[in-house]
């Protein structure tokens, strides 16, 4: 367990970073979700998914992580675009997870600040997140850092099998 200390950084994600990222997601996916999502089982496709969002980084989307004072990722941030015609790249969709034994700490909190800092230096609009309606501790956060919630998205068996989502919505 990593304690919150100055040797901590915030930086850009690389590839040597890929099996601690989907390490951290695979973790999360319970807390974050009430339950084991169904449907990501495949090691394989997961790796694809997040190499891919690695990889397509730029100077308004990316993947950062914070690490510990050994440069090991203890949370990662990523935002993504939201692609539509109409709005180009001026849309962006964030994810935040955190290991699970340096939740509730300062990391994510320090993390997605960061991220919604350096995005209003971008062209980007809005940032669109989804939290599980009963995970009001992520809530929290989030409307600590200036989004609002916009309604919820119901379950749905095409959507997995799990918990009504919120979503939240970050103007910037």
């Amino acid at each position: 367990m990593e304690e919150p200390n100055l040797k901590n950084k915030i930086r850009r994600a690389r590839l040597k970073d890929l099996n601690d990222i989907i390490q951290i997601w695979e973790d999360g996916i319970p807390d974050a979700f009430g339950q084991q999502v169904e449907g990501y089982e495949d090691k394989e496709e997961l790796r694809v998914h997040f190499k891919s969002n690695l990889n397509y980084q730029n100077e308004k989307f990316g993947f950062w992580v914070y690490c510990s004072s050994a440069d090991k990722p203890l949370a990662y941030c990523s935002l993504t675009p939201f692609h539509s015609p109409l709005w180009k790249d001026n849309f962006g969709f964030l994810s935040l997870y955190v290991s699970k034994e340096n939740q509730n700490k300062i990391f994510g909190f320090k993390l997605l600040k960061f991220v919604l800092e350096i995005t209003s230096l971008t062209s980007i609009l809005y940032i669109f997140s989804t939290i599980v309606s009963d995970n009001d501790r992520t809530k929290r956060l989030a409307k600590k850092l200036g989004y609002k919630e916009y309604g919820k998205l119901p379950n749905s068996k095409s959507r997995h099998n799990f918990s009504d989502t919120v979503l939240m919505l970050y103007e910037v």
